[in-house]
């Protein structure tokens, strides 16, 4: 659990994104996206969010690796919890 907390934390943090005024768009739902785009496995998707100095240090095949690795560990993502 400790890891995929460290790894949205690493990915939310590098995301960009606006404040909360209610025309712009959530960090919260930027996050409940990137998440599902990882649980179903598009991960080409969920790397479009990342800046351009994240895609160059994250690439796809690593992101791809990386949750693997962390579904291996700790099982199936279920989902978010509010």
């Amino acid at each position: 659990m400790k890891h995929l907390l460290i790894f949205a934390l690493v990915i939310l943090l590098s995301i960009p994104f606006t404040s909360s005024n209610s025309n712009e768009i959530k960090v919260e739902d930027i996050v409940k996206n990137f998440i599902g785009l990882l649980a179903q496995e598009k991960f080409i998707e969920a790397s479009k969010l990342f800046t351009e100095d994240l895609s160059k240090a994250l690439p796809v095949d690593t992101l791809a690796s990386i949750w693997k690795s962390i579904i291996s560990t700790l099982g199936k993502f279920n989902s978010i919890l509010d």
